[in-house]
């Protein structure tokens, strides 16, 4: 990406590698949103995309609520994706 290298393990490739499924547990998963951003999952989403060739609506979150077990299932959106290509290219920058 941008001259550099990266690597990254995807927890599921979907049959034929046309999607990625990252699984995530959260103390309250109607909060998840706030910790996505709090821990820069979007730039996960934007790396493993680009290293996968996958568009980021084939990027899903599987979060699991470590308390009542319940599952949700978290879609990327554009904005999200960009705002991880946008801290990706600044962190490079910060590299450089």
């Amino acid at each position: 990406i941008q001259g550099y290298p990266f690597r990254g393990k995807a927890d599921v490739l979907t049959k034929g590698g046309q999607g990625i499924v990252d699984i995530k547990t959260s103390t309250d998963i109607k909060s998840f949103p706030y910790a996505a951003k709090k821990y820069s999952y979007d730039v996960q989403c934007y790396l493993y995309c680009k290293l996968f060739d996958v568009s980021h609506e084939q990027f899903k979150f599987v979060v699991i609520d470590k308390g009542s077990l319940d599952i949700a299932i978290w879609k990327c959106s554009k904005e999200f994706y960009d705002e991880g290509k946008r801290k990706t290219k600044e962190a490079i920058k910060i590299f450089e």
